[in-house]
């Protein structure tokens, strides 16, 4: 039997959940208990330890974005000092690597270094699934102020802009990919299992695409939306990631929930975005706890004699 390792990050977030839980639990079972008979009390602490278990869901989310932030806001100083084997920001303009020359997006037709697409079918006002979806990229450098470093692994594009493609141009040069594409078969579509089968069958030395769907027809005609994400050349950009000196670039770090996720603009643009994101996830998860335990409270005093 194989057995997973379980590192200091799973068990610092196990932890900061049993104590999040228990905290605010026993707070409102302890509140709720002055009121009514413990079963009645025990089955709302219940429902509040839920929402507790919830809310910590996005806490500790916005908590995984603190070492990528911290990274970005060093680099953005200029306090980074790259070391072989550890954790790094870059930023930069985004350039093909010598002897490599951008591909086509495949429907817009933009020059790129890094596309994702999806199609999805058109159903205004409901939510869609994806049907198909692929992404591609050619080996790329981002040039820094101490020089090109290359990006030595797939480039996860999920920050990047996704635009909708409504010209009538777009849209036939994207019904003529989609025919001509051979595509990989999915049960479920996630980008997460796209990028996972990207990362394994991706080589450094040339371009590379990954198209994946779910269903068995071809995503044409007037009752699918396209949609695209487009790195172009000389954009600018920040990759966190981890330094190998060996290589002179930037690595995947598995442990970094943002390793290797574009993120648009330079390294203070992108560590402000993730400063906004941490704060309001952090005050949307705990002001949610706080109104549902007080809803609870004040139904309870209503309702007491």
């Amino acid at each position: 039997m194989v057995t997973a390792k379980v590192g200091r990050k799973e068990w610092l977030g196990c932890g900061g959940l049993v104590l999040f839980v228990g905290a605010t639990s026993g707070l409102l079972f302890l509140l709720l208990r002055l009121r009514l008979p413990g079963p009645v009390a025990g089955g709302l602490t219940g429902f509040g330890a839920f929402v507790s278990f919830i809310a910590y869901g996005f806490v500790q989310g916005s908590l995984n974005l603190l070492p990528a932030r911290r990274l970005l806001s060093r680099a953005a100083r200029g306090e980074q000092v790259l070391e072989d084997g550890q954790p790094a920001a870059v930023s930069g303009p985004i350039h093909a690597v010598e002897g490599q020359v951008p591909m086509e997006a495949p429907f817009t037709g933009r020059p790129c270094l890094a596309y994702g697409y999806t199609v999805e079918p058109s159903i205004s006002g409901k939510k869609r699934s994806v049907l198909f979806g692929g992404i591609g990229s050619v080996p790329s450098e981002v040039r820094t102020t101490s020089g090109p470093l290359h990006l030595l692994g797939l480039l996860d594009l999920t920050e990047l802009p996704v635009q909708r493609c409504l010209d009538p141009e777009d849209r036939r040069r994207a019904i003529a990919y989609m025919q001509a594409t051979t595509f990989e078969q999915l049960d479920v579509f996630d980008w997460a299992r796209v990028y996972q089968l990207g990362r394994r069958l991706r080589t450094e030395t040339g371009p590379f695409r990954q198209d994946c769907r779910i269903w068995s027809t071809p995503g044409t005609g007037e009752s699918y939306s396209y949609a695209e994400q487009c790195v172009e050349p000389r954009a600018l950009v920040s990759v966190v990631g981890r330094y190998s000196g060996e290589r002179r670039g930037l690595e995947r770090d598995p442990e970094d929930d943002l390793s290797f996720v574009l993120m648009p603009g330079d390294a203070a643009t992108a560590a402000r975005e993730l400063s906004r994101r941490i704060r309001w996830r952090v005050t949307a998860a705990l002001a949610t706890v706080a109104v549902v335990y007080a809803i609870l409270w004040f139904v309870v005093m209503a309702k007491s004699p």
